[in-house]
């Protein structure tokens, strides 16, 4: 692989789970609402 795809690659990687963290977050915080 050329460096270009490497890093594109981590950048991708990335941006997946930085969004999974997110989402997973956000779902954890409504959920802690609901039961107050």
């Amino acid at each position: 692989m050329t460096p270009s795809a490497i890093i594109m690659l981590i950048f991708g990687v990335v941006v997946l789970y930085g969004g999974l963290y997110i989402t997973v977050n956000k779902a954890v915080k409504s959920s802690k609402d609901k039961d107050k």
